[in-house]
């Protein structure tokens, strides 16, 4: 089997196995500017209370570059989160395309591809 990076990168959004986690979205849908305070919203939605671990990963390397979430519980319904458009050291990233890929405990993983960031 291949791992999630592996079967991401290469495609503009994937969908791996969505049984509990649908409506994954971000915005905004262009791009945000981190420099400006701005930040993307991360919508989706679970079917089941389920613990949840969210990554943001660059498109052009495959690295990860923050946890936003590490199998933290959420609730069944809508959730969001946010991303500032920083690294896990809390510098800003470079400007590019981003992806992020939300996965459950149980192994349900979605991914999509975040706004551009532009400064």
């Amino acid at each position: 089997d291949n791992t999630i990076e592996e079967k991401l990168f290469g495609h503009s959004c994937i969908v791996l196995d969505d049984a509990n986690i649908s409506g994954l979205s971000v915005s905004p849908k262009k791009y945000f500017n981190p420099d400006a305070a701005q930040s993307a919203t991360i919508s989706y939605t679970l079917s089941k209370a389920a613990k949840v671990t969210a990554k943001i990963y660059s498109r052009e390397s495959g690295t990860e570059i923050k946890m936003l979430l590490d199998n933290t519980q959420q609730s069944a319904g809508a959730n969001q989160i946010y991303w500032n458009g920083r690294d896990s050291s809390e510098q800003i990233v470079p400007d590019g395309v981003y992806a992020i890929v939300i996965k459950t405990a149980r192994g349900d993983v979605k991914a999509v591809e975040t706004a551009v960031i532009g400064h």
